[in-house]
């Protein structure tokens, strides 16, 4: 069941999921595998979010990402660069958005941060609540 689930959040923003049955019985699983995706970061307002976004989009990409590349120094600048801004951009252009939502899962454990957005092949992520601590 949760392959179908992620096979089907890879071509949409948005997955309904209804569960009759035998998977209702295995439901607490399925919510600790799922993340929702909120609106809202946590501890900001909506209008804040929005400009952070708005502020992401519109900043320098830090790095540009290519589809087979060699992807060993990320991790490390954008540590580097949470250091000095609180908002940064990565371009994946020709990279896939499930492939981009894979990077954005990844850095969201090593470095840590909050992907905010995911728009046009571009991936804006916000320093995270621990590395501001």
């Amino acid at each position: 069941m949760l392959d179908d689930i992620h096979n089907h959040w890879k071509s949409a923003e948005a997955v309904r999921i209804k569960c009759l049955g035998v998977p209702t019985l295995d439901l607490d699983n399925v919510c600790f595998h799922l993340e929702l995706v909120k609106n809202v970061a946590d501890g900001l307002t909506f209008e804040e979010t929005k400009e952070m976004r708005n502020r992401g989009l519109h900043s320098p990409a830090l790095m540009k990402l290519t589809r087979n590349g060699v992807y060993v120094n990320v991790v490390a600048r954008v540590r580097e660069a949470f250091k000095t801004e609180e908002v940064i951009r990565l371009d994946c252009t020709h990279v896939g958005m499930s492939d981009c939502k894979r990077i954005s899962v990844k850095l969201r454990v090593l470095v840590p941060c909050v992907p905010f957005l995911f728009k046009d092949e571009q991936i804006i992520l916000c320093r995270g609540k621990r590395d501001q601590e």
